[in-house]
């Protein structure tokens, strides 16, 4: 079996996971800050009632350093992030929350549980933020979130929500808010049509920009799509989002040196939190034979996914690891892979591999007995 037909399958697989984690890998961004006009998907699509619970808490750094300027509070519910408050210089921050749902009685699909949970975190450069989770409580009209605390990141400079949401006009605001609750809600078409109106208002709107892409890939315009994410690059040079996009598409089009340039570029900009896009730059660096690079970029992937919620990265690394003959931990990576992946669509060729590094042990300890 040779390792540059399976890399083939690991492009395709690398889209696959970045669409698994939410349309492209992806984050979603909104813009506006203190919005009101969010809605609450109903058992059948209807709306709930809902109550305001005003949240309260307060940014802390994990050194007791000083805090840094311009510290922006996000609230993500499903896949849906909306900045909601800015910290004040002592780092606290207050926001009206209406919870998701909150008095619909039963919950008929895994859409409806996952649009009910909304968390916090806080985003600033060079930081990366806890994530406190909140849950609404039956008549609690305010509620105190504790402490969200900042970690110093080693030169990041990236951002998931883009500066340029906060100066959005309320026209653009609104149309981009809507588009996100029409993507929410599987109607990519339409929401398409929100997201060219908000970039049509205000052509600087980078989040708009990365969301229209992400719509169009949807619907199969790769060409709209690059197109889209290069404006929210030109809007806005730090917003991480589309360097990640434009790898994963270069990923599964097998223009590995192309994507090695997006990702590398996504990576400088922020390290910690797309271990998709470790994991693709680990795959395009396999492919133009840069087996140390790939082997680098598949650990960082691994570090920053414990839980294994992508397999692949398991898989990737025996491969690696069998290139470098070093079969004891190349076994351990597809044991790892089997593991988390029994029924994976590599689980034979892991089997396969596998195979034969214990068959090799096997006749080396014969050997050595004789």
């Amino acid at each position: 079996m040779k390792i540059t037909v399976l890399l083939l399958v690991l492009a395709a697989l690398a889209t696959a996971f970045g669409q698994i984690r939410g349309g492209a890998n992806m984050d979603e961004s909104a813009a506006s800050i203190g919005s009101a006009s969010e809605t609450s998907p109903g058992v059948g699509g209807g709306k709930g009632l809902r109550r305001t619970v005003n949240i309260a808490g307060r940014v802390t750094t994990q050194d007791g350093s000083p805090l840094p300027a311009n510290i922006v509070i996000v609230r993500t519910c499903g896949s849906i992030r909306t900045p909601v408050a800015y910290a004040d210089s002592k780092g606290n921050f207050t926001f009206p929350w209406q919870p998701p749902a909150a008095t619909i009685p039963k919950r008929t699909s895994a859409a409806d549980i996952q649009t009910s949970s909304c968390d916090v975190r806080a985003q600033v450069a060079g930081y990366r933020s806890a994530v406190v989770n909140m849950v609404a409580q039956d008549e609690v009209g305010s509620m105190d979130i504790g402490a969200i605390v900042l970690q110093l990141q080693s030169k990041d400079q990236g951002a998931t929500v883009s500066a340029t949401s906060y100066a959005a006009p309320a026209n653009a605001k609104k149309a981009y808010e809507k588009g996100q609750q029409l993507l929410a809600s599987d109607k990519p078409e339409q929401a398409a049509k929100e997201f060219e109106k908000a970039v049509a208002a205000y052509p600087k709107y980078a989040d708009a920009w990365l969301s229209l892409g992400r719509t169009r890939l949807r619907g199969k315009d790769s060409e709209g799509a690059r197109e889209a994410w290069l404006k929210a690059i030109e809007a806005d040079a730090k917003l991480v989002g589309p360097y990640v996009d434009l790898g994963t598409m270069a990923v599964s089009a097998s223009q590995w040196q192309e994507a090695v340039g997006y990702l590398d570029k996504a990576l400088q900009l922020d390290a910690a939190d797309f271990p998709q896009a470790w994991f693709e730059d680990a795959a395009a660096n396999f492919n133009l034979k840069k087996y140390d690079v790939a082997e680098k970029s598949a650990l960082e992937a691994q570090k920053l996914d414990p839980g294994h919620a992508n397999p692949q990265i398991d898989f990737l690394l025996g491969l690696l690891l069998t290139q470098k003959r070093e079969f004891d931990t190349a076994a351990d990576e597809y044991r790892a892979y089997l593991r988390y992946a029994p029924d994976g669509p590599d689980a034979a060729q892991a089997k396969q591999q596998l195979s034969q590094i214990e068959n090799y042990f096997a006749q080396v300890k014969a050997a050595a007995s004789r």
